[in-house]
């Protein structure tokens, strides 16, 4: 689900939907959170539509 909204956001801010791919995924997780939450954070980059 994380690398279709980095996907999503990708296309929106410009990329080409064609080209865009998963650059990084990146978990941490929180300690403070029971039942072992973590924090996604996904890197998509794809070429710009011109």
């Amino acid at each position: 689900m994380a690398k279709a909204e980095a996907t999503n956001r990708a296309v929106e801010a410009g990329a080409n939907e064609k080209t865009v791919s998963i650059l990084e995924v990146e978990e941490t997780p929180l300690a403070y959170f029971p039942g072992g939450a973590v924090r996604l954070r996904v890197k998509a980059v794809g070429d710009m539509v011109i």
